[in-house]
């Protein structure tokens, strides 16, 4: 449960660095007009993965803790609390590549 919550504590602040425009992309994705956004749209996913995780381990320290509930269900529940984030993920990441994908025919 410990890596939970620290893993939830790295996305969340690389998530904040996202939304102040500080993160590291791919070089093909530099550049362009629309680069700040897409940079934006990254750190929103990261805050949607790390937050629920952060959630979710305070949940289980702190309300759950004498329910004995088996592994396999937190498992279950982090699973459940990433969806959301991995939909938006996909979502924006398609839409970043068919916008790559419109400068380079216009080249």
């Amino acid at each position: 449960m410990n890596v939970m919550f620290i893993m939830g504590i790295f996305w969340t602040l690389y998530g904040i660095a996202g939304l102040l425009g500080y993160q590291n992309i791919p070089a093909k994705y530099k550049s362009h007009r629309w680069t700040k956004d897409m940079i934006r749209c990254q750190g929103k996913t990261w805050l949607m993965l790390g937050v629920p995780w952060i959630l979710l381990y305070l949940a289980a320290t702190f309300f759950f803790e004498d329910l004995n509930i088996k592994m396999g269900t937190w498992f279950l529940l982090a699973v459940v609390v990433t969806v959301p984030g991995l939909i938006y993920t996909v979502a924006w990441d398609r839409k970043y590549k068919e916008l790559l994908k419109e400068e380079r025919v216009d080249d």
